[in-house]
């Protein structure tokens, strides 16, 4: 049995598997395999009417190229009609619903922070929530960077203190067989999961600072790591590093969106991982009095999703106004330039003027990234794609690029060439990796 892992966390990037048999598969098409099982067995259940359309939710920070082998891999299992929708939002829009009673929406005061932290990634938004009984307004005002962080992580941590008591009483890692190693690595995750949940589950029992469990397990041909004590202060320790970027994400998402943590309100709190203590621990802490709020970190999301879908297709007086996490930032020449800033709402369109750099120019480089500040260095590259010019054009001259963010945060370009349009092969649209080249005009 070969076990793939974190495929979320890899899709759209280059990522590949290759199995025993020589067999190599992206990562679009190990989710398209999973997302056929799902499909056929709701086909299964409900007789007589195929599933064609689906909302898919994805981390907020998913750029571009993520999103669009997201929805590749949706198309590609069979689905015709396709909705993206931010995991935060879609945990929002539960925690809407769940707290509706018969005069409205309660809210706190303030902002409405939404903490999502899963296996491979954590999501921070920042909402405003206003209900005027008429119809309920979601604008999310602030939004993470990415932050590709999570449960993974902690089990990683936990494996490597593990792994390091192990190898105290017997040979060190890389003195055993390349087989070998890759099973005590295995082993470790697998174990550090285990005591992780074993511990949280310790706790409904116990005091924070009684709760203990006991680390047993065989590693590999009868080597046993035994006796070591897991409590809060071991793990408060193994996990420092990881408590910090909790803390230090929301105030930098803070920072970002222009407010401080007086301005929230409310704090949910979703995800797989939102179910460890010391996750949980570490929010509350640095929101002190501000209430937090656990969703059930199993259905939530895709409750949130199911209130969207409903939305798409009925009446109703729901409206999400939504952001990117980050700038598009186009390359010009040597520069670097913002084409669509991180404010733009989804929907949104605009022009920008492309200076040709170079002389005699008859193929046109558009080169995305995304990030923020003055920095290229710290930008991260979404795609470059060419595109061939009808006709050479001069150092100086300018070619008008409209870009569209569509309903799924997938950019579409639209460019002119003066007064003729760039064509790509034979097709007047094309579909590429990370976002939609277009000649015509909208």
């Amino acid at each position: 049995m070969h076990t793939i892992r974190s495929i979320k966390t890899r899709i759209g990037t280059q990522s590949i598997v290759e199995l025993p048999n020589g067999s190599c598969f992206d990562m679009v098409q190990c989710s398209a395999f999973l997302l056929k099982t799902i499909k056929h067995t709701i086909d299964t259940q409900f007789r007589g009417h195929k599933l064609a359309g689906a909302v898919v939710t994805v981390p907020a920070a998913f750029n571009i190229d993520e999103r669009q082998a997201t929805k590749n891999a949706m198309l590609l299992a069979g689905f015709s009609n396709v909705h993206i929708l931010d995991e935060p939002t879609a945990a929002l829009l539960y925690y809407i619903n769940h707290n509706k009673d018969t005069l409205g929406f309660k809210f706190s005061p303030g902002h409405t922070l939404v903490y999502d932290i899963g296996g491979g990634t954590t999501d921070i938004s920042i909402a405003n929530i206003n209900n005027d009984n008429s119809s309920l307004d979601v604008k999310i005002i602030g939004r993470s960077s990415r932050l590709d962080f999570g449960g993974d992580d902690f089990d990683q941590y936990l494996a490597a203190f593990l792994l390091a008591r192990f190898e105290y009483g017997s040979l060190p890692l890389h003195q055993l067989p390349v087989p070998d190693q890759h099973t005590v690595i295995a082993r470790m995750l697998s174990c550090a999961e285990d005591v992780k949940l074993k511990f949280n589950a310790e706790l409904k029992r116990r005091n924070i600072n009684r709760a203990k469990t006991i680390a047993n397990f065989e590693v590999l041909n009868g080597k046993y790591l035994t006796d070591v004590v897991i409590n809060h202060q071991l793990l408060c320790n193994v996990f420092a590093d990881l408590t910090d970027k909790v803390t230090n994400s929301i105030a930098h998402t803070l920072a970002n969106a222009g407010v401080t943590k007086e301005h929230i309100g409310e704090v949910i709190l979703t995800g797989g991982m939102a179910n460890f203590y010391l996750v949980e621990l570490c929010i509350q802490n640095f929101f002190s009095d501000i209430p937090v709020t656990l969703l059930d970190t199993e259905t939530a999301v895709s409750k949130g999703a199911a209130i969207y879908c409903f939305n798409l297709y009925n009446s109703t007086q729901l409206h999400i106004e939504d952001m990117l996490a980050d700038d598009i930032i186009i390359k010009q020449g040597s520069s670097f330039k913002t084409i669509i800033p991180k404010t733009a709402n989804i929907g949104d369109s605009g022009f920008f003027n492309y200076v040709i750099c170079e002389d005699y120019l008859t193929r046109l480089e558009i080169a995305l990234y995304y990030g923020q500040g003055n920095n290229p260095t710290k930008y991260t590259k979404l795609a470059t794609k060419f595109a061939q010019l009808k006709s050479p054009v001069a150092k100086g001259d300018t070619l008008q690029i409209r870009w569209l963010l569509n309903k799924d945060k997938i950019i579409e370009i639209f460019i002119q060439q003066l007064d003729s349009h760039i064509t790509f092969c034979d097709n007047n649209i094309v579909a590429i990796d990370n976002f939609l080249i277009n000649g015509g005009e909208l």
